[in-house]
């Protein structure tokens, strides 16, 4: 009669090739948490940013053509620089929002005419 010679178990290099796959997968995982994190802090600073842009468009458009002025704010950690020139029929404001992430500093520029009464 013969023995058949069953293998049982895993050999040591199946379990180091086990092993490397899930180390693999493991850093894997963990590079793109990171990569996210970084991204979700740069949306939310632009977010910010259109925010306070927005904050600052609605102050003029409530304010009289003859009232708006020029100025600077700071506010959820975005700096807002604007100026206005005056015309005969409308106010033109020239809004500049400056925030700072992890890729460096960035301006964005919007543009608003209000029309005078």
């Amino acid at each position: 009669m013969r023995h058949r010679n069953l293998r049982t178990g895993l050999t040591l290099i199946e379990v180091i090739v086990a092993m490397l796959l899930f180390a693999v997968g493991g850093l894997s995982l963990a590079a793109t948490a990171a990569t996210l994190a970084r991204q979700f802090e740069i949306t939310e600073r632009r977010a910010s940013a259109a925010s306070v842009a927005r904050i600052q468009a609605e102050k003029a458009h409530a304010t009289d053509c003859a009232n708006v002025s020029a100025g600077s704010e700071s506010l959820l950690g975005v700096r807002a620089d604007w100026s206005v020139v005056t015309g005969l029929s409308s106010a033109e404001v020239d809004l500049r929002v400056t925030r700072t992430d992890v890729r460096g500093s960035y301006t964005d520029q919007f543009l608003s005419r209000i029309a005078c009464r």
